[in-house]
């Protein structure tokens, strides 16, 4: 699929599609780059469709799935670097007939060592402090998509601290089910 933006899939009136900002069909990396090598914005547009609005947030949410070239999983790392406090800024409120899209700023980083020489890694940053990697092949059409879920219809956001007044506040309103997005064809070639 040469385009944007999935087809979307609905469920109880709410439409999930895998997006990504400036779609190209081939998105060129630099060989000689050793640590970063480009970025992409891959998201999640979601319509409601609903009389009914809701909150949909990113704060571990939404996971990444890739199929690679070689009709393989990739396999989901997950790594933390720092811890941070949901916000209220990170859950996105559609009122009904309103679409949001939720896009999260995706390092290309070149593989240039072990067994995973020639690959690429997609890492994606969550608000969470940590980093979703998946490997894809370069130069072949990998698929991506999200598999958004969330199971509270509440969430706490803020944080507590015993040197200030309790800052935590609660979320509601927040759309509640798993949805597995569209596959979106992503290819990058040198």
């Amino acid at each position: 699929m040469n385009r944007s933006e999935s087809q979307g899939i609905e469920i109880d009136g709410i439409c999930f599609q895998t997006i990504m900002q400036n779609y190209q069909p081939v998105i060129m990396v630099n060989q000689e780059c050793k640590k970063n090598d480009g970025q992409v914005e891959l998201g999640i547009r979601i319509t409601n469709n609903t009389m009914t609005p809701f909150r949909f947030g990113k704060f571990r949410i939404m996971t990444p799935e890739v199929i690679r070239a070689d009709d393989k999983v990739s396999p989901l790392i997950y790594l933390r670097r720092r811890c941070c406090y949901a916000q209220e800024r990170h859950f996105a409120l559609a009122l009904p007939g309103e679409s949001i899209n939720l896009f999260i700023e995706t390092k290309v980083i070149n593989r240039t060592y072990g067994q995973r020489e020639g690959e690429l890694r997609l890492s994606i940053p969550f608000e969470d402090g940590g980093n979703n990697n998946v490997d894809i092949i370069k130069g072949k059409k990998n698929h991506f998509r999200w598999i958004y879920e969330n199971q509270n219809p509440t969430h706490k956001v803020g944080k507590k601290s015993e040197f200030s007044l309790n800052q935590e506040k609660t979320l509601e309103d927040l759309w509640v089910g798993k949805v597995f997005t569209p596959w979106l064809e992503l290819s990058f070639s040198q």
